[in-house]
């Protein structure tokens, strides 16, 4: 295993070796900060193998940074092997052209919601089942609670969009024993797939339960003071309204005295 990045705010990487491939766990943010040529050196084999379930966010120079890197990563023989793309990277992989530069997804992570007890959960779905059952329909799942349900918390239309991309490759069966060997390295579950799979499935991660905060109640703002610009800008107004008033009564008391006269 080689050292992780752990320094506040950056990508944290955790590498590991097998016999033929390198598992590369990548944990936060792809940013300007991700530093990902840093993993180059270190990656052996022929298959690399990205879990990116825990990644929580990329920005516009992270998606630059990401395909530059895995352009290159590639260019040197390597097949490459995308598992657990959690929804930020999903969010990419459907907008961006070219964004996995020719890897191949093998599984990837849903968002689900239960209105019923509030629980969010990201599952690990196959796409090369949901391929198979000719929908872009999220599969229904069980809240495991009673008269509880999990409702897809997406749109399905863009969210498999990827799946016309390309057909399972056709070592399928081999690749994800490879791909098992690299979970277990990385300490990830070997569990069952949801929505069920061909050959050796990908497994299912362990559910992630997110409690919802209480809201925050907010107390009405005090007035601002006016400024002082608003303070001049008021007299001076009061000042004109003064003088236009007075300028009125002098004339219609000059008009008064014309006519007394005549």
């Amino acid at each position: 295993m080689e050292p992780a990045e752990t320094q506040p705010g950056r990508l944290e990487k955790i590498v590991r070796h097998g016999d033929g491939w390198t598992a590369v766990g990548l944990r936060g943010t792809i940013d300007e900060h991700a530093g990902l040529t840093a993993v180059t050196a270190a990656l052996r084999g022929a298959v690399v193998v990205l879990d990116l379930g825990a990644i929580a966010r990329i920005n516009s120079v992270g998606v630059r940074d990401w395909m530059n890197w895995l352009k290159a990563v590639g260019e040197g023989g390597r097949r490459i092997v995308l598992v657990d793309c959690s929804p930020a990277m999903m969010d990419q992989v459907n907008l961006v052209r070219n964004f996995t530069q020719g890897a191949w997804v093998d599984s990837i992570l849903a968002p689900y919601f239960c209105d019923r007890c509030g629980l969010e959960r990201d599952e690990r779905l196959d796409p090369v089942a949901l391929r198979r059952s000719g929908t872009r329909e999220a599969p229904e799942l069980s809240c495991g609670k009673p008269a509880c349900d999990l409702t897809f918390d997406d749109i399905e239309e863009g969210y498999f969009a990827f799946l016309d991309d390309r057909e399972p490759p056709a070592d399928l069966d081999a690749l994800r024993r490879v791909i098992a060997q690299a979970r277990a390295a990385l300490g990830g579950p070997l569990n069952e797939v949801t929505g069920g799979a061909s050959g050796d499935a990908p497994p299912r991660p362990p559910s992630r339960t997110v409690t919802a905060p209480r809201p925050t109640v907010l107390e009405p703002l005090p007035a601002a003071p006016p400024r002082p610009a608003e303070t001049r800008r008021a007299g001076t107004e009061l000042l004109f309204l003064v003088l236009l008033t007075a300028l009125g009564g002098l004339l219609g008391y000059l008009l008064y005295l014309m006519t007394t006269l005549d």
